[in-house]
């Protein structure tokens, strides 16, 4: 059984710090890109393709309204992991968020995505559904917007197989890894309680 948990977790550690954060032509300020973050991610992971065995790790893969569930508008996770052309072996979802005016602007509509193609009655039953907030603390932000809040335990409540993980200031060691224990994974207790 693959631990994907554990793989990318393991391909996070090896983001260089520059994909975290990027530098500007001005001194001193950063942009905190997305795409390239998702990027450098999609290519750590397929560096250990071999450890998923058959399974497919592509990048804001269209999910649209003609395959098997009607979801209304085109859908494009930020990662997948799975098979084309099947259900069976749906594993893993990832949305990702890298800074903070997309968390404001999409955190829900992340959440939603997730527990839509999670959820146990979805046709798609991917097995773990990420949410993964990097250089923001969700729990701050989330623990002063009640509706949203409010609106994200509601799922998560109804959709255990949604995890929350949050690298808030990621700390890099010597050799420019990620330390471990820079990733925060919440529990569903832990998110309820927020």
């Amino acid at each position: 059984m693959i631990d994907f948990k554990y793989l990318i977790k393991e391909a996070l550690t090896n983001v260089g710090e520059i994909y975290y954060k990027q530098p500007t032509v001005k001194d001193g300020e950063f942009k905190y890109g997305e795409r390239v973050f998702c990027y450098e991610l999609y290519h750590q992971l397929r560096c250990m393709q071999e450890r998923f065995k058959d399974l497919v790790i592509s990048g804001e893969a269209v999910k649209s309204k003609f395959q098997s569930q009607d979801l209304e508008n085109n859908k494009m996770p930020d990662m997948l992991i799975h098979n084309f052309g099947m259900h069976e072996n749906n594993e893993v979802i990832i949305e990702a968020k890298t800074d903070v005016r997309s968390v404001k602007k999409d955190i829900e509509k992340d959440f939603e995505i997730l527990n839509t193609f999670t959820h146990s009655d979805s046709c798609f039953n991917y097995k773990l559904g990420i949410s993964l907030v990097v250089n923001h603390d969700l729990k701050e932000y989330l623990s002063e917007q009640k509706d949203k809040l409010d609106n994200i335990k509601s799922i998560i409540d109804k959709n255990p197989r949604i995890e929350l993980w949050n690298i808030i200031n990621p700390e890099f060691d010597r050799n420019g890894r990620l330390k471990m224990n820079s990733i925060k994974v919440y529990s569903v207790e832990e998110i309820l309680n927020f």
